[in-house]
């Protein structure tokens, strides 16, 4: 086991989980990094006994009630700084990491370092089992997104941005950057971060050697737009909401820059439609996404309110 990795913290954040899942990412976390601190958002079920009867290795930390993801990884990043961690490790309750996905993550920052850049943080290529593909990162292109591969010589990709499942970030960089916006309870979180990373001159980067199994959505649909063929994950109208309100509290952010509110702008029109109009529930989809809007305008923030 390597110094680096010792200093490796997981932290995992859970609301409801299903505790097969959980296991099947705990078991492949303890190999591969030196604490784990499970941060549970006010679940029904107690994953603190859970945890205690099935994985005593594992810290919990239970929250009083779910103030959103964003408030469950600070609260871990708090545990990991007190528990001299060099680096933390973001993890959702529903990713699975590859057995030599952290030390992926550590080559790729430490060739990144080597060569100059300035990481902020690393995230790692996501297995689709349904086609069983690998994803590319995305980067900036005028006022697109596009995604690249890795070639198989490359051990890193300097990138947009990077989702939270499998991110490593350094203490350091946290310090520096900040921690996670609470007020964004869900969605964009991540973005957020990065955007800010790179408004103070931090890259982030893809380790094309690290992977992790990660559902992105309840189910995804392939669709034809615009004469390209993609996969859309599908989520339960109330994300709809937090998606487009977040996107416009972030199109007001002084750090965000316009390449990613141009890029993010046609993504949400696409999206807008393709749920209003072709994928059901529609009135629920576009009822909840005109309230996000309406929201982001007014920059409303927080949870949802019932």
């Amino acid at each position: 086991m390597s110094e680096a990795k010792h200093a490796v913290t997981a932290i995992v954040v859970t609301y409801q989980p299903s505790f097969k899942a959980l296991t099947e990412l705990l078991t492949a976390l303890q190999t591969q990094v030196a604490h784990i601190v499970v941060v549970d958002n006010a679940s029904d079920t107690s994953v603190s006994d859970w945890l205690a009867d099935n994985h005593k290795n594992v810290s919990c930390i239970t929250l009083d009630k779910n103030d959103g993801i964003g408030k469950a990884q600070n609260v871990g990043m708090e545990w990991a700084k007190q528990h001299a961690a060099s680096h933390v490790l973001l993890c959702d309750q529903d990713s699975v990491p590859r057995d030599d996905m952290v030390v992926a993550l550590l080559s790729a920052e430490s060739d990144a370092i080597a060569e100059g850049v300035n990481v902020a943080a690393v995230g790692p290529r996501y297995h689709n089992p349904i086609d069983n593909s690998l994803s590319g990162f995305v980067i900036f292109n005028r006022l697109h997104f596009s995604r690249v591969t890795c070639d198989t010589k490359q051990n890193f990709i300097p990138c947009a941005f990077v989702i939270a499942s499998g991110c490593l970030i350094r203490m350091s960089c946290i310090e520096a950057i900040g921690g996670m916006d609470e007020e964004l309870f869900i969605d964009h979180v991540d973005t957020d971060w990065c955007l800010r990373a790179h408004s103070r001159n931090y890259q982030i980067i893809g380790a094309c050697h690290a992977v992790m199994q990660h559902d992105l959505g309840e189910s995804r649909v392939d669709v034809n737009l615009l004469g390209r063929r993609r996969q859309v994950s599908v989520h339960h109208p109330y994300r709809q909401y937090y998606v487009l309100r977040n996107s416009i509290l972030l199109y007001q952010k002084s750090y965000t820059s316009w390449r990613w509110i141009g890029g993010d702008l046609i993504r949400l029109i696409q999206r807008f439609f393709f749920f209003s109009l072709f994928k059901g529930p529609r009135w629920q989809n576009f009822s909840m996404m005109i309230r996000g809007i309406r929201d982001g305008l007014l920059r409303r923030t927080g949870k949802l309110a019932s």
